[in-house]
């Protein structure tokens, strides 16, 4: 099953996570590639997403509901992410993952005697923040106050059976 993972932290410990298990096209993508836009590239229905914000400082953890990350073609030899998170009491981080590094794997498997071939394909990117702005449990962030958060970004597709 595809999903989008990110974990990053932050210079006082403070640590960010969202999950966005997806379907969409990109159960059927082969190899590593992107799709030629950025409306066909976001074609994609989560499942069960969910988040947190952890204070470094033992402040206590914030939670989300509402997830996005979304790919931004054309930024470069892999894309950006448009990242953003709210929750109901209005709480939101909003941020772009610039990514700087990248690793893929992936596995194929005949199924059916060899008719059809099953393909999966998981990519991580390493990224630092821009952009981050955002109020989490009251308090304003940014990256003045905050400083650079960095981390990492799965992005999977493909369907592994």
């Amino acid at each position: 099953m595809p999903w989008k993972w990110i974990w990053a932290i932050f210079p006082d410990g403070t640590s960010f996570s969202v999950l966005v298990p997806f379907v969409g096209p990109h159960l059927f993508r082969r190899g590593y590639g992107f799709s030629s836009s950025n409306t066909l590239e976001r074609l994609t229905i989560p499942l069960r997403q969910t988040g947190f914000w952890n204070w470094g400082s033992g402040e206590g953890q914030v939670e989300f509901d509402r997830i996005t990350v979304e790919p931004l073609l054309g930024t470069g030899e892999h894309p950006d992410f448009d990242v953003r998170v709210e929750n109901e009491a209005g709480d939101y981080v909003r941020f772009v993952a610039q990514t700087y590094g990248h690793a893929r794997n992936w596995l194929d498997r005949p199924r059916l005697g060899g008719r059809v071939t099953s393909h999966w394909s998981y990519n991580e990117f390493m990224f630092r923040m821009a952009g981050l702005t955002g109020t989490v449990g009251g308090t304003p962030i940014d990256a003045e106050s905050m400083g650079t958060g960095f981390g990492t970004l799965e992005y999977s597709t493909g369907l592994g059976l």
